[in-house]
């Protein structure tokens, strides 16, 4: 018993002094951190060898690929694959808008403005470090030094060996070789910095504050003063590649082993690359360092690119710095106390310190379950200083205030009269003038209770007063408290707006506005300002309607997160986005380096704002923020077109305000920069696209992209605003044009001819349309004008058939008298003479009647006369001997020949004489003189036909002309076709010079005369004439349908269209076009002939509609116009 007393004293003891020196060590102050670089990777490069940066800020990287540039946000690659600006750059100096580039292959210039490369003619390779003095520029390559002036190009003799350096030290030009230092100042001088060999010199720099040269050499680093070298000990062994100094005179230094800071002999940090921190530098090859014009060092690496930024606004302090521990904490309250303590606490506790120079003090850290500094629970809500100098922390277990004498929490957990409600998960706490703390509890409400009964409890106390539903709450789960102007206590519920209890009321009045908010406060004059998603409302009192700010952008940079009272302003916080406020106006906005404020606080003490969120916070200088209003100009850094650099040459974007595109470069994306690494707070920009865009859009904070798809063509203009305090769009500080053009068929150039094609399609369609109205007027008139044709063909025929009639009568009772009247008027000869008159006459008339008045329109359905007994041979004999006059005018001789002295037959005499009367018109008219034209007649009893053969011994026929001799539409159809109505049939015979034709008919013995029916062909037709027979009679039917053609004749006829034309060619000569048209106008000559129609008719009645083409083909087939037609 007594040994475990023993050890349970031990042990007591041991904790005792484990706290002491906790608390010792605590109060020590801890050693500043190592810097944070930003890491930068390189499309399709690693090393970066050189860095320069050109008037608008953009950072000009020389890489093993070739030259880069960087914007901020991304490097974008300015070679051209393949060609000679793509080769390793070693080093870069700006002269103007020019840099001049040390290459593996030679010296090259690049035009910034322009975005164009040049060579230089005659420059060495393998330049390694170039240098400006005045007109003249001196270049450092392995092959030695070398002078480029207005000249040319031209070596420094006396330096042969690889040049790695140059630095201008007054009047004199160092040069650092792969064999030492030298020194050029009218003539070539050798520094030696060590006895022996002498080593490779990489970089020097002028220290004006230490009054000497730094030499950076493979194995030391050496101070170069006044012609004495010492070396520095403390970088022996290190391969020394690049100096940059800092304004309080750090001398940074590159190496092969990381990053040096050299401030004294005796005080110089190494920086490495730390595999397990992002922000350690890229890799421990340093190849150059770069001090910008803001104070930022970059540091081109063998890993890509490093920045060490000097931020005089924004300082991070991750709370590793200060605990030295990698356990993080995502901070969601943040508070300075009276005696310079900050406190900082969210999901891990309660951290505790002092700042004290570049380090911090009095470091501790409150977590649930620590031995040495305990806390009733990890998750901080609130942290509070009362107005008597006591500090509360509101936890998911109850209250806790802070013991300055023990540097302890204790936990206190107060429950309402009917321990139903406790301050168990207590959100927050404020106390008023009567020194009453008033606790908000997540599912508890309001509690009220005197500060002195509290502390005086043991740690679970009544509440004195409870507010819940029944109070007027709208709900028991509150979020937040405040204290207002009159001593009002303001609450914010979850999901549930705000609740007022007025000063000395124990009830409290719901503020509806309905709105969801997230976060309170209170200014200087104790107005509410309560945050929601998308602005703030202000609260004087919760009789009167809110003031309402809004912020006018979507999103969840909107979204009030904290609001910290900064003196007369208030510093609302909206995701990355501080938003300065003030009661009488100047609102600023700003974007914060972080999107994870979650807390701030102001320090009357050092005027600084703490934004706190997570693993760390912010310290920024409300003064010199508040006051700031300069922003970098944003500017194009790139433009992607189809996913590809755009990268025209002749032109660089930055510098341009329009751009060109085709059709098929549709999907465009602009990299817009304001150069974020500049020493100045972002703005907030929005952009839209005129043209496209129908409102703002906030640009994207992370890389500036603005990118569009399928774009059609037009004309656009891209417009970037700030925006103003009030969150609209300000001044414009940024435009660019962008001019897609049409594709070719939707070109200018197009339009104008679709718009001549639309006029021509107009002026076809109204011509069509007015031919189509004249078509429709010609064929009303064709209608109109056939009509009358018929009418009149009708006229004709009926007058004709009457006429005929009686002719037929005259004629038979003539020809019967002459023929019986020898026995009867023997010397009578006057009465004879005077039928033989009547004879011819009448067959004069009839053949004139025949011709002028049987008009055949296809549509004559008249009854035909009865035939008439005539002797046929007597009848021919009398036609024959009628037929001496006309052929002895033609000198041609005239014979009948019979076999039968009479031969009695039934016949139309009519179409008798017209039939014989126009063979033997057509024998006479086409024979030769002194032929002779015979008429015989055989009659064949035994065969019972009879056969008339009217020859001509001297009329020679081609064969076409025999084979067309009879087919329709030709001067001798009617006879085919009157013989074919008397049954009978017609033969075309022509042997050398003689033609004949011969009739057959059919007779009966016991009559001796024709009969019907009964006649046979005594010769085969061939199937040629056959064809030729159908092609001409098909053409006669539709002689008058003016959309007859070739196609619809061989459809008719049911033969190929190459048979037809082979046919017919063969046959008569002409094609089936031109048999078609040479038929056409036969009729038409004929239909003029007689005269009993216009030209107007004629046309209409062979097929034609156009009376230009009609006379036309008339002219060209018969040599004069219809009108002046006389046969």
């Amino acid at each position: 018993m007594p040994d475990l007393q023993f050890k349970r004293h031990y042990t007591l003891l041991y904790i005792y002094v484990a706290v002491a020196l906790l608390t010792v060590l605590g109060s020590l102050p801890i050693a500043a951190q190592p810097l944070r670089f930003n890491n930068y990777a390189l499309p399709d490069a690693s090393t970066v060898l050189a860095v320069e940066q050109d008037g608008q800020g953009i950072v000009w990287l020389g890489t093993e690929r070739g030259l880069y540039s960087f914007d901020g946000y991304q490097c974008y690659p300015r070679y051209r694959a393949h060609t000679f600006c793509e080769s390793r750059v070693h080093c870069i100096l700006r002269i103007g808008q020019r840099l001049y580039l040390g290459a593996d292959d030679g010296l090259l210039v690049y035009d910034i403005r322009r975005n164009a490369y040049e060579r230089v003619a005659k420059s060495p390779k393998d330049i390694r470090a170039l240098l400006s003095v005045g007109q003249r520029m001196y270049i450092g390559a392995s092959s030695g030094l070398f002078v480029y002036d207005h000249h040319g190009v031209s070596r420094v003799k006396g330096i042969a060996s690889a040049v790695y350096s140059l630095l201008a030290d007054g009047g004199t030009v160092m040069v650092g070789t792969l064999d030492g230092l030298y020194t050029l100042r009218g003539r070539v001088g050798r520094v030696l910095l060590r006895s022996g060999r002498q080593p490779l010199v990489n970089a020097m720099i002028r220290d004006s504050r230490r009054n000497c040269v730094w030499l950076g050499t493979e194995g030391a680093l050496y101070a170069f003063r006044q012609g004495h070298v010492v070396e520095e000990k403390a970088l022996r062994g290190n391969s020394v590649k690049a100096f940059s100094l800092k304004a309080d005179g750090t001398l940074f230094i590159g190496t092969d082993n990381g990053l040096y800071a050299y401030r004294a002999e005796n005080d110089v940090t190494r920086y490495g690359h730390d595999a397990r921190v992002p922000s350690t530098i890229a890799n421990n090859i340093v190849w150059t360092l770069f001090r910008d014009r803001w104070d930022n060092l970059w540091l081109g690496t063998d890993n890509g690119l490093s920045l060490l930024a000097e931020n005089s606004f924004f300082q991070w302090v991750p709370i590793s710095d200060i605990t030295n521990s990698g356990d993080g904490n995502r901070l969601h309250a943040f508070f300075q106390d009276r005696e310079g303590y900050n406190w900082a606490g969210g999901t891990d506790g309660i951290l505790r310190f002092r700042t004290q120079g570049d380090g911090y003090s009095h470091v501790a850290w409150y977590r649930q379950g620590d031995a040495a500094y305990s806390l009733s629970h990890n998750r901080v809500r609130k942290i509070y200083q009362d107005a008597d100098g006591t500090l509360w922390v509101a936890t998911d277990h109850g209250i806790n205030c802070y013991d300055p004498a023990t540097g302890q929490f204790r936990n206190f957990i107060v429950a309402d009269p009917s321990g139903k409600y406790t301050t168990t998960w207590a959100y927050d706490i404020v106390m008023d003038r009567q020194h009453r703390l008033w606790i908000a509890s997540y599912m508890g409400g309001i509690f009220i209770i005197s500060k002195q009964k509290l502390l005086a409890s043991g740690g679970y106390c009544m509440a004195d007063h409870h507010l819940s539903t029944a109070d007027g709450l709208p709900s028991i789960h509150v979020g937040q408290l405040a204290i207002g102007n009159g001593n009002n206590i303001w609450a914010l519920f979850y999901d549930k707006g705000l609740a007022c209890v007025p000063h000395g009321q124990g009830k409290a009045i719901p503020v509806k506005t309905g709105r969801t908010y997230n976060f309170i406060a209170t200014d200087v004059r104790g107005q509410l300002w309560a945050g929601y998603d998308g602005g703030v409302d202000i609260f004087a009192s919760p009789a009167q309607a809110p003031r309402t700010i809004n912020f006018h952008d979507d999103g969840p940079e909107g979204r009030v997160s904290t609001i910290c009272p900064v003196g007369d302003r208030m510093w609302v916080i909206t995701g990355n986005v501080c938003r300065i406020i003030g009661n009488k106006g100047g609102n600023v906005n700003y974007r914060l380096p972080s999107a994870d404020v979650l807390a701030a606080n102001y320090s009357t003490r050092d005027g600084m704002v703490c934004l706190a969120g997570s693993d760390g916070f912010y310290r920024v200088d409300a003064a010199s923020l508040t006051r700031f209003s300069v922003q970098e100009p944003v500017s194009l850094a790139a433009l992607y077109v189809n996913g590809r650099l755009y990268n025209p040459s002749g032109c660089n974007l930055s510098y341009a305000r329009s751009v060109t595109l085709s059709h098929r470069e549709s999907t465009v994306a602009f990299c817009l920069t304001d150069i974020p690494f500049a020493d100045h707070p972002s703005a907030l920009y929005v952009y839209r696209l005129e043209g496209h865009d129908k409102g703002w859009t906030a640009l994207d904070s992370e890389n500036g992209h603005i990118a569009y798809n399928g774009l059609p063509y037009g004309d656009y203009r891209l417009e970037v605003r700030t925006l103003d305090g009030n969150g609209r769009p300000a001044d414009e500080v940024y435009g660019f044009d962008v001019h897609i053009l049409p594709p070719w068929y939707l070109s200018m150039w197009a339009k104008a001819v679709y718009a001549l094609l639309f006029v021509a399609l107009c002026c076809w369609g109204w011509n069509f349309w007015r031919v189509r109205q004249r078509l429709r007027q010609e064929q009303r008139e064709k209608a109109k004008i056939l009509e009358q044709v018929h009418n009149k063909a009708t006229f004709y025929s009926q007058l004709a058939q009457r006429l005929n009639h009686h002719l037929r009568t005259l004629m038979a009772t003539a020809n019967t008298m002459l023929a019986t009247g020898n026995a009867k008027t023997t010397g009578a000869t006057k009465t004879r003479h005077e039928w033989d008159i009547v004879r011819k006459e009448s067959g004069q008339l009839a053949t004139l009647v025949y011709r002028k008045l049987n008009v055949d329109d296809g549509q004559d359905t008249s009854p035909a006369d009865p035939p008439v007994s005539v002797d046929t041979v007597a009848y021919l004999r009398l036609l024959t001997e009628d037929s001496k006059e006309k052929a002895h005018g033609r000198k041609v001789n005239v014979a009948f020949t019979t076999n039968t002295d009479a031969l009695i037959a039934e016949v139309d005499i009519i179409s008798w004489h017209h039939l014989f009367g126009s063979l033997m018109d057509y024998l006479i008219d086409g024979s030769h003189p002194q032929a002779t034209v015979t008429v015989a007649v055989n009659a064949d009893m035994v065969g019972q036909q009879v056969s008339y053969v009217l020859t001509s011994t001297d009329l020679p026929l081609t064969p076409e002309q025999r084979i067309t001799l009879l087919q329709s539409l030709t001067p001798l159809s009617d006879v085919r076709r009157e013989v074919e109505l008397g049954r009978g049939t017609i033969d075309v015979m022509s042997e050398d010079t003689a033609l004949s034709f011969r009739l057959t008919f059919g007779i009966k013995r016991d009559m001796a005369k024709p009969t019907v029916g009964q006649a046979q062909d005594s010769t085969e037709k061939s199937a040629d004439e056959r064809l030729l027979n159908e092609v001409f009679e098909t053409i006669e039917k539709n002689i008058s349908d003016s959309d007859f053609n070739v196609s619809r004749l061989q459809e008719t006829v049911g033969i190929g269209s190459k048979q037809l034309y082979r046919k017919v060619k063969l046959m008569t000569g002409m094609t089936p076009v031109e048999l078609i048209r040479s038929l056409r106008m036969r009729r038409a000559a004929s239909l003029l002939k007689e005269g009993q129609f216009s030209v107007s008719e004629v046309m209409y009645m062979v097929g034609f509609s156009d009376s230009g083409y009609f006379s036309k083909c008339f002219q060209k087939a018969f040599g004069v116009t219809p009108a002046k037609y006389k046969p």
